[in-house]
């Protein structure tokens, strides 16, 4: 092969033409919980007059994956054959996207022992180093798009509202591009999605699709983590509609109403009170003062009062009389309507209303869901990580370097 200064050419290695590229016999990878995550490495060299002048090493994984969507209108994975229960959490980057390979290893293990197998990245998607941790602890990862800013403006009246130029469409292309060149051989990575809160138009959609198929992408590509459709990919099969508050046990266990059934791709337990260790870093000793002294008065690392955020709200709420627990009500949320009984203890008063897309990250809670609910038991429960429920032997950081809010999926 001769190349002119400056001119690039995609060359294809075929199993036909290269038999030792076909494997008989793959060691296949997993995910945590259902196998081992054997790598295979590939070295690339380039030499010009037999001198080396160029090469590449990459790691990868064999596996397959498949994503349809189900009867029940839910997305549902399989790997390898097998279907597979999605127990999910969304990962948030250091706010200042500083990396440290220590710091993200040591909370890449704790997505592993809290027994999640999987992470949502919406927006900043992390280093290569990042998606390599994720290929050795077997971390299943959904990337994708970020919801309410400019590259939703112009689907997404709720988010910056900004319409795009046709710069801003070749940019779009260029980004889905470029990350569907450095993601694919992941086998970590499961997906994409190329909406948040709002799926893409037609032309948004053709030109991330026309980038996608440059890559060789082909892994299963998602328009939205809301449910919302779009012209080509079609049905989401996913669902994004809370809880993120807490609700009653029976929320859960009844499956008719919004995030207990399908593929929930967000939901939370609710604003939680930090420990007193991060308190202790975040507010002076003034501040701390105060809050106990006088909870109402205004402070600038706290809610507004009375806002769903604010943990004063939660405690009031809690505090009301409770519902006598023979009594129904019903819950305001998206999704068929069913009477949920309160159980003895249950909060009254907290409804699983959306109030607000980015949140403070959340203590983890966990629901399960057994054959013997029968086909309507599609859903796992959601776990939110906290940013500092970290053992006291891990070095101190900023806030806001964890995982939050979270992703859940079907099983059938």
């Amino acid at each position: 092969m001769t190349l002119a200064p400056g001119e690039s050419r995609t060359v294809v290695y075929s199993p036909a033409d290269h038999p030792r590229l076909r494997l008989p016999s793959p060691r296949v990878w997993w995910p945590a919980g259902m196998g081992g995550q054997p790598l295979y490495d590939l070295d690339l060299a380039v030499s010009v007059d037999g001198v080396t002048s160029d090469t590449s090493h990459t790691t990868f994984g064999i596996r397959d994956v498949q994503a349809p969507v189900n009867a029940d209108g839910a997305r549902q994975y399989r790997i390898n054959g097998r279907p597979l229960l999605i127990k999910g959490a969304g990962w948030s980057p250091d706010e200042f996207l500083r990396w440290d390979a220590a710091y993200a290893e040591h909370r890449m293990r704790y997505v592993r022992d809290l027994g999640l197998n999987t992470l949502r990245l919406e927006g900043h998607l992390e280093p290569d180093e990042f998606f390599d941790l994720a290929d050795r602890y077997g971390i299943l990862t959904i990337a994708g798009w970020e919801c309410c800013n400019k590259w939703e403006g112009e689907v997404n009246p709720a988010g910056s509202g900004e319409k795009w130029t046709a710069a801003d469409h070749a940019v779009a292309r260029a980004s889905m591009a470029a990350e569907a060149a450095r993601l694919r051989d992941h086998p970590a990575v499961i997906s994409f999605l190329i909406g948040s809160d709002a799926a893409p138009n037609a032309q948004i959609e053709s030109g991330y699709l026309e980038a996608l198929r440059g890559a060789d992408w082909d892994l299963p590509v998602i328009p939205s983590a809301a449910g919302r459709p779009a012209p080509v990919t079609g049905a989401s099969g996913m669902r994004m509609t809370g809880p993120y508050d807490w609700v009653p046990p029976g929320y859960w266990y009844d499956k008719r109403e919004g995030g207990a059934t399908g593929f929930n791709s967000e939901t939370s337990a609710g604003p939680s009170i930090p420990t007193m260790d991060t308190l202790r870093r975040m507010l002076t000793p003034a501040e701390l003062e105060t809050l106990w002294k006088r909870p109402d008065a205004p402070q600038y690392h706290r809610s507004p009062l009375g806002h769903v955020l604010d943990a004063r709200a939660v405690q009031r709420r809690a505090r009301r009389p409770l519902r006598p627990p023979g009594r129904s009500r019903r819950l305001r949320a998206q999704g068929p309507a069913g009477p949920v009984r309160d159980r003895p203890g249950a909060v009254r008063g907290v409804h699983p209303q959306r109030q607000g897309h980015h949140r403070p990250p959340r203590p983890a809670s966990s629901t399960g869901c057994s054959t013997a609910a029968g086909p309507r038991c599609t859903g796992s429960s959601s776990t939110a990580i906290s940013t500092r429920t970290v053992p006291t032997s891990a070095r101190r950081r900023p806030t806001n370097r964890s995982t939050s809010s979270t992703a859940t999926t079907t099983a059938r």
